[in-house]
């Protein structure tokens, strides 16, 4: 197993990233997620005052076929001995798509997304520049729980990480994401999600900044930070 750098990216809450086939069969440069392939991050939470780190680890553990959907990449990531969550990702006509999610609890549902893209080959031709396009891609999605949410391919960006390294050409995508409650008129946001997620050629996610706010889409009550200290693949 070849290792690149000490390094492991933090794919919990946006768990590992990202597996696609370029337009000639090779792996997309951004995600690569085949079978074996591992990320290690550092997890840096806060919350009510208090903070906390742990280590999380991303694995692709197979490949499978899923009905009306097709093969997907599924990942594992857990903290210590403790699972987590499991993600699907498939690969269609060029889009990275992420169709599925699991948490890690026994009772927890698997909850099922309709047009949750998270990466077009073809938006990247207007990302060669230092300039992103004036209309940036995006792509709004739904959940079977009636959750609801968009991805935006926001930038290009330089990053450095002490245990990675000089990232010349990261993407960053931005997610914005808000949880309900109740039905009909009773129904009420309780939760925004603010996600950033930088992906680098050859690593995949590299680092995700979260910030959960509260019903007024204002107060943050819950902030992460989770950067890649590790990667191994096959």
């Amino acid at each position: 197993m070849r290792r690149r750098g000490p390094i492991a990216c933090a794919a919990v809450l946006l768990p590992a990233l990202l597996w696609a086939q370029g337009k000639d069969g090779d792996s997309f440069p951004y995600l690569p997620l085949r079978p074996g392939c591992r990320w290690t991050y550092h997890l840096l939470m806060e919350a009510k005052g208090e903070r906390a780190t742990v280590v999380v680890t991303s694995e692709v553990v197979r490949r499978e076929e899923v009905e009306g959907i097709g093969p997907c990449a599924v990942v594992v990531s857990r903290s210590a001995e403790k699972l987590l969550n499991t993600t699907w990702y498939a690969a269609q006509d060029g889009k990275l798509t992420n169709p599925r999610y699991r948490g890690g609890k026994p009772h927890d549902p698997v909850l099922r997304f309709e047009g949750r893209v998270l990466l077009d080959l073809a938006a990247l031709e207007g990302f060669t520049g230092e300039e992103p396009p004036a209309e940036k891609p995006r792509w709004a999605w739904t959940c079977s729980d009636g959750n609801r949410g968009e991805v935006v391919l926001d930038r290009r960006e330089r990053l450095y990480l002490p245990k990675v390294g000089d990232l010349r050409d990261c993407l960053v995508l931005v997610e914005r994401s808000h949880r309900y409650r109740g039905q009909g008129e009773a129904r009420e946001r309780v939760r925004t999600f603010e996600r950033t997620i930088w992906l680098a050629r050859g690593l995949g996610v590299v680092k995700e900044v979260l910030r959960v706010l509260g019903p007024d889409g204002a107060s943050v009550v819950f902030r992460s930070e989770a950067v890649l200290t590790q990667f191994q693949e096959p």
